[in-house]
């Protein structure tokens, strides 16, 4: 029997928490087990066809307005209940119940996994409903999982995730070989950008939201270009705040070694064109990007806001305060640069620290399959 497993909670656009599901979704045997996604955050999902060729479905909740529709999902819940043997949601908060309820009213196995730390630009009133919902969600939940313990505290409670069983750290795994350094994809991709051999090469990767706080990423950048005057800085993502982002660097006067890609599917090659990653993330519940970067060799100067699971490499990841200033952090980042050469693989580290995908897969393929005893 083939297990189907309902996902909700994943946004329609590119990120973390998706790439985490897909990364997966990618590496399990798809003859034996499937997930159907619900997307969170508008009708489309950016892999909807990838999804498909994996014999997966998409079931829309959203309006062609981004509106929310509590019917459609009720619907797709009760209709869709003798074909999944577990909903898996994969949350950054509980600010909604729902959902929640609505499944449970279905009799569905829950397994909720949670992707990020509090938000501090949320008020008081939503984080103190976030609190309410954990004590049902967290009670009608099967297994509770969290990208770090970090972000396993702010969904389910610090005493709660620590002490409990049915709680645990999943680490986000990635397919290693895809990220190896590889000297041709960073030629390619300094073609395209037509970047010379010596230049050097500073990269942001994530939404362009205020969480992943790029305005501070470009006021550091306009101090380094002043020493290394033959830099660039590429970011890479889409988000609301790219003009604001485009402004800014307009008005520090890099406009002109400021690169703005949108949303690749390429991120392994353009790392591999990089020297080194800017990651000053105001919070995060993991940051697979650092993940990633460190399979490709690539340094990183990364806030101190990222957890400690996501540093496996301490030769290439130093992490500061975000209240040291921006000299002191364009310093670090000329410095943290390492030779060429020094870049290698380090597959066997990260497949030890657990962030190998195949293996990942092949845990999680049986235990979703467990559910089909429970049918």
């Amino acid at each position: 029997m083939k297990t189907r497993v309902l996902v909700y909670g994943l946004g329609g656009k590119i990120g973390g928490m998706e790439e985490y599901l897909l990364n997966l979704y990618r590496h399990v045997d798809q003859t034996q087990i499937a997930f159907d996604i619900i997307p969170h955050g508008g009708a489309d999902f950016y892999a909807a066809d990838e999804v498909n060729r994996m014999g997966g479905e998409i079931y829309p909740v959203f309006g062609e307005d981004h509106s929310f529709s509590r019917k459609r999902l009720n619907e797709v819940l009760k209709n869709e209940r003798s074909r999944h043997q577990v909903i898996y949601f994969n949350v950054c908060a509980l600010y909604r119940l729902d959902p929640f309820v609505m499944a449970k009213r279905y009799h569905y196995p829950m397994v909720v996994h949670s992707h990020n730390t509090m938000d501090p630009g949320r008020g008081i009133i939503a984080n103190d409903i976030h609190r309410m919902n954990r004590l049902l969600v967290r009670n009608w939940s099967d297994k509770c999982f969290a990208c770090s313990s970090a972000a396993g505290e702010w969904l389910f409670g610090e005493k709660y995730f620590h002490s409990k069983s049915k709680c645990s750290v999943i680490n986000n795994a990635i397919d290693l070989d895809e990220h190896k350094f590889n000297c041709d994809s960073r030629v390619k991709v300094r073609r395209e950008f037509g970047l010379s051999d010596s230049k050097k090469v500073f990269l942001s990767v994530g939404r362009l939201v205020d969480q992943k706080n790029q305005q501070f990423s470009i006021r550091i950048f306009s101090r380094i270009l002043k020493k290394e005057p033959d830099s660039c800085l590429i970011l890479v993502g889409e988000g609301p705040n790219e003009q604001i982002l485009r402004k800014l660097s307009m008005e520090l006067g890099i406009e002109d070694s400021v690169i703005f890609t949108g949303s690749r599917t390429d991120v392994n090659d353009i790392m591999c064109a990089a020297d080194l990653l800017l990651l000053p993330s105001l919070y995060e519940g993991f940051g697979i990007v650092a993940i990633e970067a460190q399979a490709s060799g690539l340094p990183i100067l990364a806030s101190s806001k990222i957890p400690d699971e996501a540093v496996v490499l301490q030769s290439l990841v130093k992490r500061m305060s975000l209240d040291s200033d921006v000299e002191k952090w364009s310093e670090c980042a000329i410095k943290q640069i390492q030779p060429l050469h020094e870049r290698t693989s380090h597959n066997s580290e990260l497949s030890l620290a657990g962030y190998n995908a195949n293996l990942l897969a092949k845990n999680m393929q049986i235990f979703f399959q467990g559910y089909n005893n429970e049918q």
